[in-house]
């Protein structure tokens, strides 16, 4: 039976005693993430808008990256991903594309959903909580396929997502 370690607002984490072929007791640990969406917006240009932002998890470095954020609790991704990019950058977009779903299972369990964005409209930004967003900057589909492999795009998850987007036009 899995028991309950740790609650967040973004994170469970628990363990589980399992006894294997060996009759060893092992301890599985397993992190559950709260679900979260990513959005790359597409200018009329063709180009990918990205976040240029302070990180507040590392020494205020900035860095550039897809709108991200939690999926909260009833809401639907679409539904986080427009609330998202309207919080971030200001922009309504008239039509969606999802064009990556990943799953993790395993140890680190969580659901991560890939917009694109498209026909933009801009409205106001309104950052929230410790978001500090410098500003946007637009990519060519060669750069964010360079960006992707060179690793500027945090975890893996991610600069697959970004690679893949890189490749796709």
């Amino acid at each position: 039976m899995e028991v309950t370690g740790f609650i967040g607002n973004y994170v469970k984490v628990t363990t589980e005693r399992k006894t294997g072929k060996d009759d060893r007791v092992y301890i599985l640990e397993r992190v559950y993430m709260r679900s979260g969406v990513s959005v790359v917006a597409v200018t009329l240009e063709k180009k990918f808008r990205l976040v240029q932002e302070l990180s507040y998890w590392d020494d205020q470095t900035r860095r550039v990256k897809p709108v991200t954020g939690w999926i909260n609790n009833h809401e639907e991704p679409l539904a986080c991903a427009k609330r998202e990019l309207e919080e971030e950058l200001g922009l309504k977009a008239e039509r969606w594309d999802l064009f990556l779903k990943h799953e993790s299972h395993g140890s680190i369990q969580k659901k991560q959903y890939y917009f694109l964005a498209y026909e933009l409209t801009q409205t106001q930004a309104h950052p929230e909580g410790l978001e500090q967003i410098q500003g946007f900057q637009d990519f060519t589909a060669n750069e964010i396929k360079e960006m992707a492999l060179a690793g500027r795009f945090g975890t893996s998850e991610s600069g697959y997502a970004m690679l893949k987007l890189g490749l796709s036009y």
